[in-house]
């Protein structure tokens, strides 16, 4: 029996960790030293970059799981703030600091993407073969407008898409107990769900999410270095709900979706 196949009008995509990998555990650290830096020249307090490192993980996690459109790829000046009230900077101080550490924050991760080389040819290879079979592509992600089109600009895949939306623009959480999300998603971009293929690395909120509207989904297990625990973890999370197909290579995309007409 030959591998399965599924049928699309339109393949839909979630952009962190699928088509852009997850920054966090390359970029944080690089700028821990920063961070420690730009606490003593204010406070004259050392602190030392490991422990930036450990307290970022936590309020970032918090706030991502917290604000509609936050996630740990593009940050926003909150988080940051929050990371250096954490580490006993004071509020005044914080609001004036954290915006210039999420600028440097930000050039090491456009520096990140732009230099992960054989992630990005491997989907811009794929996107292409999918665009030129006749599939019409889409994103609908969990988080700003302004970062996920700067990261896929940065990765040259911006113009592969016809249409790209956030929780951000919607002011709806992409999950499967907002499901409004997904009949806006349907709507704008003019697909009926069995025309539709969602891929994605989340097992709820983007295989969940599709397969409550009647979308079949794809999930994009990514590799160790971009998640935690091995593929069964990540599956596991779905609870009741089983992806259609399951890759571990982006590329897999390629011969796993039919266009039709």
């Amino acid at each position: 029996m030959g591998a399965k196949v599924l049928e699309a009008r339109h393949v839909a995509f979630d952009w962190g960790n699928c088509l852009i990998p997850d920054p966090r555990y390359v970029v944080i650290p690089q700028i821990a030293g920063l961070v420690s830096e730009t606490i003593k020249g204010s406070t004259g307090r050392y602190v030392e970059p490991a422990s930036v490192v450990s307290v970022f993980y936590d309020v970032d996690g918090l706030k991502r799981n917290t604000w509609v459109g936050v996630t740990h790829f593009g940050q926003e000046d909150p988080i940051f703030g929050d990371l250096l009230m954490q580490l006993n900077v004071s509020p005044g101080d914080a609001a004036l600091l954290a915006p210039n550490i999420l600028s440097a924050y930000r050039a090491k991760w456009m520096e990140f993407v732009k230099g992960s080389k054989d992630w990005n040819n491997e989907r811009v290879e794929t996107l292409k073969a999918l665009k030129e079979g006749g599939a019409a592509l889409s994103i609908l992600s969990n988080d700003r407008m302004h970062t996920c089109r700067a990261a896929l600009e940065w990765a040259g895949m911006l113009d592969f898409f016809g249409y790209i939306a956030t929780a951000h623009e919607y002011g709806l959480e992409k999950h499967p107990n907002v499901p409004e999300s997904r009949d806006r998603f349907l709507r704008e971009t003019g697909f009926r769900p069995q025309e539709t293929v969602y891929v994605g690395d989340d097992s709820v909120r983007d295989i969940k999410w599709a397969k409550g509207g009647g979308m079949n989904a794809v999930l994009y297990v990514p590799p160790p270095e971009f998640r935690k625990g091995g593929a069964a973890v990540w599956r596991a999370e779905s609870g009741d709900t089983e992806p259609d197909l399951v890759i571990n290579n982006f590329s897999e995309l390629k011969n796993s979706i039919r266009t039709v007409a």
